[in-house]
């Protein structure tokens, strides 16, 4: 047996009671949706040659029963659905976590923020509480409906058949001209995460490393490690620097990488010594000196 088939083998085991009530509110559903045409027919039928008014009240009386119940298993169907979201979440969020964790031990840091894994669980879950099982499990009510159409007059199921066909036209097409896009911009977004995490965490180690003009803000409004020539100078030596200090490694700068960073330094120095909102002195004006 294959995994997907023992996967949804132990699906259908595990949510049993969820999904039967699930495809008993979608009978129930799908059989009053017919309720409308069966009003309008009546009225017609009925109502118009006869001019009842008490008639009219009862139908319409009826009408409201029916749209009360429909009500009722929608609410039923969207809560039986929900319940087995949080249970798939649930039951699965322990493995995801470790493998989320336990995956850059195995196969290398990850060009992302490493949180994909996370991301899908999250994606499944918004999926099976949302509208996309309800669409599948209605999907087969189309062909009662077509026939219906079809028996009230060929035009009608005609019409409505093509109809069907140019909307799963669409979207199989939308599908695959998205699929591309939608899996390259998760690509995306985990990498500009990383980066926004990697900037946060090593914020500190850049203001003592003078790169920023005002007191507890980033220079250039929002770009990293401030703007300017100083800031393009100023860029190799800090990451050089901020590497060792996490790592701990006793290297000596090469010559043109210690001239960039005093240069960068006394250059973000300049403009500190006659703002009044400037970031504290305190820092040394060469930053390799305090390199272990």
């Amino acid at each position: 047996m294959s995994v997907d088939r023992q996967f949804m083998r132990l699906f259908a085991e595990r949510y049993r009671s969820g999904l039967i009530l699930v495809a008993i509110a979608s009978v129930m559903l799908n059989v009053l949706v017919f309720a409308g045409s069966a009003y309008m027919l009546l009225v017609y039928d009925s109502v118009l040659p006869s001019r009842s008014v008490p008639t009219l009240i009862g139908l319409f009386g009826m009408l409201l029963l029916v749209y009360a119940f429909q009500t009722v298993f929608e609410a039923i169907r969207n809560e039986a659905l929900l319940g087995i979201a949080n249970g798939v979440h649930d039951d699965l969020f322990e493995a995801v976590h470790y493998a989320t964790v336990s995956r850059p031990l195995r196969a290398g840091a990850d060009k992302g923020d490493g949180l994909q894994f996370t991301r899908d669980l999250d994606s499944i879950h918004t999926f099976l509480a949302g509208q996309g099982p309800v669409a599948l499990i209605d999907l087969p009510w189309v062909i009662t409906f077509i026939l219906v159409l079809f028996a009230l007059h060929w035009w009608l199921g005609v019409t409505a058949l093509a109809g069907v066909l140019i909307m799963a036209g669409i979207a199989i097409v939308s599908n695959r001209r998205t699929q591309a896009g939608s899996r390259e911009l998760a690509n995306i977004t985990g990498r500009r995460s990383a980066a926004a995490l990697s900037e946060i965490r090593f914020a500190e180690s850049a203001l003592a490393m003078g790169s920023t003009r005002g007191a507890g803000s980033v220079a250039g409004a929002g770009r990293p490690f401030g703007s300017g020539s100083a800031a393009r100078a100023a860029h190799p030596a800090l990451v050089q620097a901020i590497g060792i200090a996490v790592h701990g490694a006793n290297l000596a700068p090469p010559a043109p990488v210690a001239a960039a960073a005093t240069a960068a330094a006394a250059a973000a120095a300049a403009p500190a010594a006659s703002s009044p909102a400037a970031t504290p002195a305190a820092a040394p004006a060469n930053l390799w000196a305090q390199a272990p």
